[in-house]
Protein backbone atom coordinates (compact mmCIF):
# COMPACT_ATOMS: atom_id res chain seq x y z
CA UNK A 1 0.00 0.00 0.00
CA UNK A 2 1.47 3.27 -1.13
CA UNK A 3 1.67 6.42 0.86
CA UNK A 4 -0.93 8.30 -0.77
CA UNK A 5 -3.14 5.60 -0.30
CA UNK A 6 -2.71 5.33 3.25
CA UNK A 7 -3.51 9.01 3.20
CA UNK A 8 -6.43 8.57 1.26
CA UNK A 9 -7.78 5.74 3.62
CA UNK A 10 -7.32 7.68 7.00
CA UNK A 11 -9.26 10.41 5.27
CA UNK A 12 -11.75 8.25 4.48
CA UNK A 13 -12.13 6.67 7.57
CA UNK A 14 -12.08 9.99 9.36
CA UNK A 15 -15.01 11.32 7.52
CA UNK A 16 -17.43 8.61 7.86
CA UNK A 17 -16.51 9.39 11.58
CA UNK A 18 -17.33 12.37 11.66
CA UNK A 19 -20.73 11.71 9.52
CA UNK A 20 -21.56 9.30 13.17
CA UNK A 21 -20.48 11.38 15.34
CA UNK A 22 -22.47 14.56 13.90
CA UNK A 23 -25.86 12.47 13.75
CA UNK A 24 -25.19 11.16 17.31
CA UNK A 25 -24.89 14.25 19.18
CA UNK A 26 -27.44 16.12 16.84
CA UNK A 27 -30.12 13.15 15.64
CA UNK A 28 -32.04 10.84 17.72
CA UNK A 29 -31.66 8.47 15.27
CA UNK A 30 -30.67 5.17 17.21
CA UNK A 31 -34.34 3.27 17.24
CA UNK A 32 -33.25 1.66 20.37
CA UNK A 33 -33.46 4.75 21.81
CA UNK A 34 -36.50 6.68 20.63
CA UNK A 35 -38.45 3.28 21.05
CA UNK A 36 -37.77 2.13 23.82
CA UNK A 37 -40.68 1.04 26.25
CA UNK A 38 -42.73 3.23 28.31
CA UNK A 39 -42.98 2.35 31.99
CA UNK A 40 -45.79 4.70 33.36
CA UNK A 41 -46.91 4.07 37.07
CA UNK A 42 -50.69 5.64 36.69
CA UNK A 43 -53.08 5.43 34.16
CA UNK A 44 -52.09 7.41 31.38
CA UNK A 45 -53.91 7.11 27.94
CA UNK A 46 -51.56 7.75 25.19
CA UNK A 47 -53.27 10.01 22.53
CA UNK A 48 -51.65 11.81 19.43
CA UNK A 49 -51.85 15.90 18.60
CA UNK A 50 -51.53 17.32 14.53
CA UNK A 51 -52.60 14.35 12.69
CA UNK A 52 -50.32 12.07 14.23
CA UNK A 53 -47.52 14.48 14.83
CA UNK A 54 -46.64 14.88 18.50
CA UNK A 55 -47.17 12.17 21.11
CA UNK A 56 -48.51 12.90 24.41
CA UNK A 57 -50.16 10.96 27.72
CA UNK A 58 -52.32 12.31 29.59
CA UNK A 59 -53.82 10.83 33.21
CA UNK A 60 -56.31 13.07 34.53
CA UNK A 61 -57.93 13.13 38.31
CA UNK A 62 -58.78 16.34 38.72
CA UNK A 63 -61.25 19.51 37.66
CA UNK A 64 -59.31 21.64 39.35
CA UNK A 65 -56.30 23.93 37.11
CA UNK A 66 -54.19 21.58 38.55
CA UNK A 67 -52.01 20.72 35.71
CA UNK A 68 -47.95 19.20 35.21
CA UNK A 69 -46.50 19.04 31.67
CA UNK A 70 -43.15 16.89 31.61
CA UNK A 71 -40.49 16.96 29.29
CA UNK A 72 -38.14 14.53 28.44
CA UNK A 73 -34.27 14.29 27.84
CA UNK A 74 -32.47 14.12 24.07
CA UNK A 75 -32.26 10.28 23.48
CA UNK A 76 -35.19 9.40 25.76
CA UNK A 77 -39.09 9.38 25.80
CA UNK A 78 -41.19 10.42 28.21
CA UNK A 79 -41.12 6.99 29.98
CA UNK A 80 -38.03 8.30 31.45
CA UNK A 81 -39.88 10.51 33.16
CA UNK A 82 -42.10 7.83 35.33
CA UNK A 83 -40.50 8.87 38.84
CA UNK A 84 -40.63 12.09 38.64
CA UNK A 85 -44.86 12.29 37.30
CA UNK A 86 -45.81 9.39 39.99
CA UNK A 87 -44.44 12.32 42.76
CA UNK A 88 -47.49 14.74 40.88
CA UNK A 89 -49.91 11.87 40.31
CA UNK A 90 -49.83 11.24 44.13
CA UNK A 91 -50.44 14.98 44.79
CA UNK A 92 -53.54 14.97 42.35
CA UNK A 93 -52.00 16.79 39.48
CA UNK A 94 -53.58 16.32 36.00
CA UNK A 95 -49.88 14.79 33.95
CA UNK A 96 -48.91 15.67 30.54
CA UNK A 97 -46.01 13.53 29.34
CA UNK A 98 -45.04 15.23 25.99
CA UNK A 99 -43.20 13.40 23.66
CA UNK A 100 -40.85 15.67 21.56
CA UNK A 101 -40.33 15.32 17.50
CA UNK A 102 -38.12 12.36 16.90
CA UNK A 103 -38.74 10.72 19.98
CA UNK A 104 -40.94 7.71 21.49
CA UNK A 105 -44.06 8.06 19.83
CA UNK A 106 -44.02 11.18 18.08
CA UNK A 107 -43.17 11.67 14.38
CA UNK A 108 -39.92 11.14 13.36
CA UNK A 109 -37.32 14.51 12.50
CA UNK A 110 -33.47 14.28 11.46
CA UNK A 111 -32.86 17.25 14.28
CA UNK A 112 -34.68 17.39 17.73
CA UNK A 113 -33.79 20.03 19.78
CA UNK A 114 -34.94 22.04 23.08
CA UNK A 115 -35.76 25.63 21.08
CA UNK A 116 -37.91 23.26 18.76
CA UNK A 117 -39.17 21.47 21.38
CA UNK A 118 -40.71 24.65 22.85
CA UNK A 119 -42.54 25.14 19.91
CA UNK A 120 -44.31 21.96 20.56
CA UNK A 121 -45.10 22.21 23.84
CA UNK A 122 -46.55 26.05 23.50
CA UNK A 123 -48.90 24.75 20.77
CA UNK A 124 -50.16 22.11 22.86
CA UNK A 125 -50.81 24.16 25.99
CA UNK A 126 -52.64 26.76 23.48
CA UNK A 127 -54.61 24.00 21.89
CA UNK A 128 -55.38 21.65 25.00
CA UNK A 129 -56.30 25.13 26.92
CA UNK A 130 -54.31 23.98 29.56
CA UNK A 131 -54.51 27.30 32.25
CA UNK A 132 -50.74 27.92 34.36
CA UNK A 133 -49.07 24.77 34.09
CA UNK A 134 -46.31 23.58 35.69
CA UNK A 135 -43.91 22.52 33.19
CA UNK A 136 -41.25 20.08 34.29
CA UNK A 137 -38.36 19.84 32.22
CA UNK A 138 -35.34 17.74 32.10
CA UNK A 139 -31.82 18.38 30.03
CA UNK A 140 -33.33 19.11 26.50
CA UNK A 141 -36.87 19.02 28.37
CA UNK A 142 -35.34 21.68 30.99
CA UNK A 143 -34.47 23.84 27.62
CA UNK A 144 -37.65 24.08 26.37
CA UNK A 145 -39.26 24.75 29.39
CA UNK A 146 -36.86 27.77 29.98
CA UNK A 147 -37.56 28.75 26.50
CA UNK A 148 -42.06 28.74 27.12
CA UNK A 149 -41.12 30.53 30.01
CA UNK A 150 -38.74 33.51 28.75
CA UNK A 151 -40.43 33.62 25.35
CA UNK A 152 -44.25 32.99 26.45
CA UNK A 153 -44.07 33.40 30.20
CA UNK A 154 -48.03 33.27 30.38
CA UNK A 155 -48.42 29.85 28.95
CA UNK A 156 -46.72 28.45 32.39
CA UNK A 157 -47.12 28.85 36.23
CA UNK A 158 -43.78 27.65 37.43
CA UNK A 159 -40.94 25.83 35.77
CA UNK A 160 -38.56 22.90 37.32
CA UNK A 161 -35.60 22.22 35.43
CA UNK A 162 -32.94 20.15 36.00
CA UNK A 163 -29.59 20.15 34.06
CA UNK A 164 -30.35 23.21 32.42
CA UNK A 165 -27.38 24.89 31.01
CA UNK A 166 -26.66 28.58 31.40
CA UNK A 167 -25.69 29.05 27.44
CA UNK A 168 -25.42 27.22 24.50
CA UNK A 169 -21.73 28.72 24.24
CA UNK A 170 -19.61 25.01 23.55
CA UNK A 171 -22.87 23.10 23.49
CA UNK A 172 -21.60 20.48 21.17
CA UNK A 173 -17.86 20.42 22.87
CA UNK A 174 -19.67 19.45 25.81
CA UNK A 175 -21.55 16.81 24.40
CA UNK A 176 -18.61 15.18 22.62
CA UNK A 177 -16.78 15.53 25.99
CA UNK A 178 -19.57 13.81 28.23
CA UNK A 179 -19.46 10.57 24.69
CA UNK A 180 -16.20 10.85 25.50
CA UNK A 181 -15.72 11.32 21.69
CA UNK A 182 -12.18 13.39 21.28
CA UNK A 183 -13.94 17.21 20.41
CA UNK A 184 -10.56 18.52 19.56
CA UNK A 185 -10.75 15.89 17.23
CA UNK A 186 -14.39 17.28 15.62
CA UNK A 187 -13.51 21.00 16.52
CA UNK A 188 -15.48 21.80 13.06
CA UNK A 189 -18.84 20.15 14.02
CA UNK A 190 -19.78 22.79 17.04
CA UNK A 191 -20.22 25.57 13.89
CA UNK A 192 -21.54 22.94 11.56
CA UNK A 193 -24.27 21.70 13.58
CA UNK A 194 -25.53 25.84 14.61
CA UNK A 195 -25.48 26.28 10.78
CA UNK A 196 -27.87 23.17 9.98
CA UNK A 197 -29.66 22.25 13.25
CA UNK A 198 -30.00 25.98 13.77
CA UNK A 199 -31.54 27.01 10.70
CA UNK A 200 -34.82 26.18 12.25
CA UNK A 201 -34.83 29.13 14.64
CA UNK A 202 -35.17 31.25 11.17
CA UNK A 203 -37.64 33.24 11.75
CA UNK A 204 -38.57 32.84 15.35
CA UNK A 205 -36.78 34.77 18.42
CA UNK A 206 -34.13 31.94 19.23
CA UNK A 207 -32.12 34.13 21.40
CA UNK A 208 -31.52 32.47 25.10
CA UNK A 209 -31.08 34.19 28.22
CA UNK A 210 -31.26 32.89 31.64
CA UNK A 211 -31.92 36.49 33.58
CA UNK A 212 -35.03 36.71 30.94
CA UNK A 213 -36.89 34.52 33.25
CA UNK A 214 -39.29 35.39 35.41
CA UNK A 215 -41.74 32.95 36.36
CA UNK A 216 -41.31 30.71 39.37
CA UNK A 217 -38.47 28.53 38.64
CA UNK A 218 -36.50 25.63 41.05
CA UNK A 219 -33.87 24.67 39.47
CA UNK A 220 -31.85 21.37 39.99
CA UNK A 221 -28.59 20.41 38.86
CA UNK A 222 -26.38 17.54 39.63
CA UNK A 223 -23.35 17.73 41.70
CA UNK A 224 -21.17 15.42 39.25
CA UNK A 225 -22.79 16.76 35.86
CA UNK A 226 -20.62 15.72 33.32
CA UNK A 227 -22.46 17.21 30.06
CA UNK A 228 -23.27 21.02 31.68
CA UNK A 229 -20.47 21.14 34.33
CA UNK A 230 -21.67 23.28 37.87
CA UNK A 231 -19.06 25.67 37.31
CA UNK A 232 -20.02 27.01 34.04
CA UNK A 233 -23.83 26.58 34.27
CA UNK A 234 -25.01 26.04 37.77
CA UNK A 235 -23.12 29.09 39.64
CA UNK A 236 -23.07 31.28 36.93
CA UNK A 237 -27.24 30.42 36.51
CA UNK A 238 -26.84 31.15 40.54
CA UNK A 239 -25.18 34.06 39.81
CA UNK A 240 -27.78 35.77 37.02
CA UNK A 241 -30.72 34.87 39.49
CA UNK A 242 -29.60 35.18 42.89
CA UNK A 243 -31.69 38.65 42.93
CA UNK A 244 -34.96 36.79 41.68
CA UNK A 245 -37.43 36.24 44.53
CA UNK A 246 -39.41 33.55 42.40
CA UNK A 247 -36.01 31.42 42.08
CA UNK A 248 -34.93 28.26 44.49
CA UNK A 249 -32.15 25.96 43.62
CA UNK A 250 -30.89 22.91 44.86
CA UNK A 251 -27.50 20.99 43.59
CA UNK A 252 -28.06 17.36 44.23
CA UNK A 253 -25.01 15.45 45.76
CA UNK A 254 -23.03 12.84 43.58
CA UNK A 255 -25.58 13.18 41.02
CA UNK A 256 -24.76 12.91 37.64
CA UNK A 257 -26.49 14.14 34.45
CA UNK A 258 -30.38 13.82 34.38
CA UNK A 259 -29.85 11.33 37.49
CA UNK A 260 -30.92 14.25 39.92
CA UNK A 261 -33.99 12.21 40.68
CA UNK A 262 -31.95 8.96 42.38
CA UNK A 263 -31.22 11.16 45.14
CA UNK A 264 -33.10 9.45 48.39
CA UNK A 265 -34.03 13.56 49.17
CA UNK A 266 -35.26 14.35 45.74
CA UNK A 267 -39.26 13.64 46.39
CA UNK A 268 -38.84 15.25 49.57
CA UNK A 269 -37.19 18.48 47.91
CA UNK A 270 -40.24 18.40 44.89
CA UNK A 271 -42.47 17.97 47.21
CA UNK A 272 -41.37 21.07 49.99
CA UNK A 273 -41.29 23.20 46.82
CA UNK A 274 -44.24 22.46 45.37
CA UNK A 275 -46.20 23.26 48.70
CA UNK A 276 -44.75 26.78 48.96
CA UNK A 277 -45.86 27.45 45.05
CA UNK A 278 -49.11 25.74 45.74
CA UNK A 279 -49.50 28.43 48.76
CA UNK A 280 -48.22 31.23 46.78
CA UNK A 281 -50.47 31.49 44.19
CA UNK A 282 -53.66 30.74 46.47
Amino acid sequence: MDYLTIVFSLFLTYLVLSVIVFFLINSNVIPSRFLSNYQIDFPAELKFMNNPKVAYWVAKQTDEDKNVILLHGFTRNSGRMNRRAKIYWDLGYNIYLVDNLGHGRSRFILFPSGFQYSWEVRKFIQQKNIQKPIIHGVSMGAIAAAYIAQKNPELCGSIICEALPYDFDNLYINMMNYMRIPSKLFIWIEPLSRAIVWRKFKGKDGSYDVKNISCPLFYIHGEEDKMFNPEDHYYRILEDLKDNGNFESWLVPEARHTRMDQNPQYKDKLIDYLMRYEQSIE
